[in-house]
């Protein structure tokens, strides 16, 4: 009896409509900071810098904090400490941007 093994492979359609996605999703991460601009010329300068200036720095100071937190916690609990520590860190921002708007 011929067993039928299963393909992972997803169908041309399903490819394609995936890449597509994926190519809109991408343009729409680039245009973002374009389109902020067009809608508010002044503030939205300073948030596109900001975001610039972000998209820099996260790499540098992820390996940074990594390295901290590896000296400070030990390599056994490496990863619950740079997750919380990052939690702690998102929460903060999420903070400071609620108060800056009140």
């Amino acid at each position: 009896m011929a067993s039928y093994v299963p393909s992972f492979e997803p169908d041309p359609l399903t490819t394609v409509l995936i890449r597509t996605g994926a190519a809109l999703f991408l343009a729409a991460i680039a245009l973002t900071p374009v389109a902020i601009v067009l809608v508010w010329p002044r503030a939205g300068g300073v948030w596109v810098a900001g975001y610039v200036v972000g998209i820099a720095t996260v790499p540098v100071v992820a390996f940074a904090v990594l390295r901290s937190v590896n000296a400070v916690f030990g390599e056994e609990r490496l990863m619950v400490a740079f997750v919380s520590f990052g939690a702690i860190v998102v929460m903060g921002s999420i903070a400071s941007a609620i108060y800056a708007f009140l």
